[in-house]
């Protein structure tokens, strides 16, 4: 029911989780990028190109460590993985383990939750009129598309917004500052969520026991967003990453890229360019293209992971 018309490819958020898993039963890959949606900025094409391996983006909305573990368990019996390369931050860590049982595009396939498939099926046939009419509206009669997906990949696009930024800078920056200004007087309420870390080093143990490699990035998120983390909670967060994981790569904080709107869908999204350079920073930290952004990604460890939470501690004082 999920691919009747091909509806998933365009303006029609569905159910990821399960359209993803669908495809990898049929189609093999190497490597695979987990987060939530702001990671799908982490492109396949140069993840593959910079490691060798053929990857795929698993990244899903609202995605926690508990379901990556889950879809990872599932992948380890399932796909021929090498690497692993996870987003993982303070902000995703706080979503809770319990889904919204009212929301149909945050259910897991029931080959990682363990539902019997009639279940699963059985809460879509009771989907909302005023919803159906929804979706085909804006498949078949909005003319913008203003969301794309790519299943090939695991990919989805924002042609629009993609557009206005490659040819129409200034009014793309016009048009969404007030994005951006909500954010400014945005206060995340966040916490540690030892339910979720454990989740993750059950990952990261996984991993290590089918010699998986693994890669942990600390995503680049606007500073408009940054900014309003509470130093508290995000050096507990920090500190318990480098325990679990041995090293963190670093993409937040006062950098080139966080403070360009042009890297941006909004504060939690950032452009495919963003997501390319963190990768470079990683894989191959002599590109040239890094030399314009001196500033942007550190590989944290038990040796250096207090000095840079004072560098944090310092800019996030400051504002």
């Amino acid at each position: 029911m999920f691919r009747v018309f091909q509806l998933n490819t365009r303006n029609v958020e569905m159910n990821l989780r399960y359209l993803k898993i669908e495809y990898l039963k049929e189609n093999k890959f190497e490597g695979f990028i987990f987060g939530n949606s702001g990671v799908n900025g982490f492109p396949v094409s140069e993840a593959s190109k910079l490691t060798g391996l053929k990857f795929y983006n698993f990244t899903v909305p609202n995605e926690s460590p508990q379901g990556v573990y889950q879809k990872f368990s599932w992948l380890i019996n399932n796909q021929p993985v090498k690497h692993l390369i996870l987003g993982e931050s303070v902000f995703t860590q706080n979503i809770p383990t319990d889904l919204d049982h009212n929301n149909l595009v945050m259910f897991e396939h029931p080959e990682v939750s363990n539902e019997s498939i009639l279940s699963f099926y059985w809460r879509y046939l009771w989907v909302r009129p005023k919803r159906l009419a929804s979706v085909f509206y804006s498949y078949f009669v909005k003319k913008d598309t203003w969301w794309k997906f790519d299943i090939k990949t695991g990919h989805y696009h924002f042609p629009i917004l993609e557009n206005m930024i490659k040819v129409r800078n200034h009014e793309y920056i016009k048009n969404y500052r007030a994005t951006f200004a909500v954010a400014r007087n945005s206060k995340p309420n966040l916490s540690i969520n030892k339910s979720q870390l454990k989740y993750l080093k059950r990952t990261i143990e996984l991993a290590h026991e089918h010699n998986v490699r693994v890669t942990v990035i600390n995503p680049p998120h606007a500073f408009e967003s940054y900014k309003h983390i509470e130093l508290g909670v995000f050096k507990k967060w920090m500190k318990s990453m480098v325990s679990i994981v041995g090293e963190l790569w670093d993409f937040s904080g006062s950098t080139s890229i966080s403070k360009n709107p042009k890297m941006y869908f909004d504060t939690a999204h950032y452009a495919f360019e963003a997501g390319a350079l963190a990768l470079r920073r990683i894989f191959a930290p002599a590109h040239k293209s890094l030399k314009l952004h001196p500033d942007y990604g550190q590989k944290v460890t038990s040796g250096n992971v207090d000095k840079r939470l004072l560098i944090h501690q310092r800019v996030l004082e400051f504002y």
